[in-house]
């Protein structure tokens, strides 16, 4: 093939992309039955609703809203997902590793994230078989990124708040899913950033310079962390930011605290 015949950068750039917006088209129809067959056989569980609602203080509305839901039976759930899908599908959508079955084990409660009302990414909390949500190892567990990046947990939970607000209006950053939500159980619009480690990327953070920005980050040092990048980076486009030291550890304990 001569350099004529070669592909130009643009033309690679667009056969990236049509590969990615392929494997997002798949990736949403798992996610979305992985929703739906867990809603219809396990959403009534009073296991993980007594969870989110008694100990973590969220509202059954915001279960609802946020479309929560549960892995009530993890053999039943990953035969299921088998029989549906090719197991290369499953796999490539971060849900399944490379042993063919689901990572989510005893993290089982699922958190999905959404675009433009789509589920497109995962993460769950941990809550096993015995549905004790303590746990010595991480509490949260996200998808299997993929050569793709399209499962990167680098993102903004919440994020279709954004598109609803208006230039001027506030806007609170949590540490965390639950809390995200906890704050719109409490009547503000709020985003939450998984971890420290788990920065969105530059060109979803700029998308929050027309906002009244205020961090309720928690009260530790990876809290602390989190919250000096952000202000960095808010800085250095000298865009104003501003942060809500918390009383308690986190948004959840303030509000049991006070309930």
């Amino acid at each position: 093939m001569s350099s004529e015949d070669e592909p130009g950068a643009d033309s690679i750039k667009a056969a990236l992309q049509s590969v990615r917006d392929m494997r997002l088209r798949k990736n949403k129809k798992i996610f979305f039955d992985l929703y739906y067959y867990c809603l219809t056989q396990f959403g009534k569980s009073d296991s993980y609703r007594n969870y989110l609602i008694n100990e973590r203080k969220l509202s059954e509305f915001s279960i609802e809203k946020f479309d929560l839901f549960y892995v009530g039976n993890y053999n039943q759930v990953n035969n299921h997902l088998k029989r549906t899908f090719k197991l290369e599908d499953l796999q490539r959508s971060g849900l399944f590793n490379e042993k063919g079955n689901m990572i989510f084990y005893n993290h089982r409660i699922i958190i999905p994230y959404k675009w433009k009302n789509e589920i497109v990414y995962l993460r769950a909390r941990y809550f096993d078989q015995d549905c004790s949500p303590k746990t010595d190892q991480s509490k949260y567990l996200g998808l299997i990124n993929d050569e793709l990046n399209l499962n990167t947990p680098k993102r903004f939970y919440n994020v279709d708040v954004i598109e609803k607000l208006l230039p001027g209006e506030f806007l609170y950053i949590t540490e965390g899913e639950l809390d995200a939500i906890m704050m719109g159980d409490l009547g503000y619009n709020a985003v939450g950033i998984p971890g420290v480690g788990n920065m969105p990327s530059h060109f979803w953070l700029k998308r929050l310079f027309p906002f009244k920005v205020i961090l309720v980050l928690d009260n530790d040092e990876a809290g602390k962390l989190l919250g000096n990048k952000l202000q960095k980076f808010f800085e250095y486009h000298r865009k104003p930011i501003f942060e809500k030291r918390l009383e308690a550890k986190d948004v959840s304990e303030l509000v049991k605290g006070l309930s």
